[in-house]
């Protein structure tokens, strides 16, 4: 898989990241990683998060992934907030989430 990470992270750091989920976006939705990464650190409560992107779209879809270092203790919660925030900020994008765990 040809993933491009956004935002510094050393190699270690990297390497203790944990994907949480996938998100893909249809219907020509995008979000750049410092927007993305700011609503995934608001769903989390913490500012330890990371994003990626699969350079190889699926069916026309750009492809995220979001990680932790860990993973969260009450990931349903965590999904639903971003969830929440996803669509709020991509009203017109048809959204798709799956949990990684």
């Amino acid at each position: 898989m040809n993933v491009i990470h956004a935002g510094r992270f050393n190699s270690a750091r990297k390497r203790d990241m944990v994907p949480v989920f996938r998100l893909r976006l249809y219907n020509g939705g995008s979000i750049g990683p410092a927007i993305l990464k700011r609503l995934w650190a608001l769903a989390m409560g913490s500012e330890d998060v990371g994003v990626a992107r699969d350079s190889h779209t699926n069916a026309g879809a750009a492809s995220y992934l979001v990680s932790a270092t860990s993973m969260p203790t009450d990931v349903a919660s965590v999904e639903t907030r971003l969830r929440h925030l996803l669509q709020e900020r991509l009203s017109a994008a048809h959204i798709q989430l799956t949990r990684l765990s």
